[in-house]
């Protein structure tokens, strides 16, 4: 684009529609992705205190968000440092007794949250 330079106020360039691009810092990712899991984290406990009471689990636990150094290690050691590849900022645990418990919550789960869950392990 010949006006890169040229800023206007809607975010694109002068002279085209090509949209400005952020470069961010690593901290600046981290931040952005640690505000997102904190926000999530009140909705992480309730979803897992519900399935708890369902399956009557008494085994249960959400995380800490992923701290800023870790996340960084993580990204360097699997995904060649980038930090959106990292995909547990907000975690939780579900501890199951039997194979039958295990099956239902993964039906539950499957059933329910397909969509936002990342992995299970």
């Amino acid at each position: 684009c010949p006006a890169i330079n040229d800023e206007s106020s809607d975010g694109k360039c002068g002279g085209c529609k090509h949209r400005m691009v952020q470069v961010c810092s690593q901290g600046d990712v981290y931040a952005s992705l640690a505000a997102k899991a904190a926000e999530a984290q009140p909705a992480l406990i309730q979803i897992c205190k519900t399935i708890a009471k369902k399956l009557k689990l008494t085994k249960i636990g959400v995380g800490p968000i992923k701290d800023e150094e870790a996340a960084k290690a993580k990204a360097k050691r699997k995904y060649d440092g980038n930090l959106l590849n990292v995909t547990d900022y907000c975690r939780a645990f579900l501890v199951v007794d039997d194979i039958a418990t295990l099956l239902a919550l993964l039906e539950y789960l499957c059933h329910h949250f397909s969509s936002s869950i990342c992995r299970i392990k």
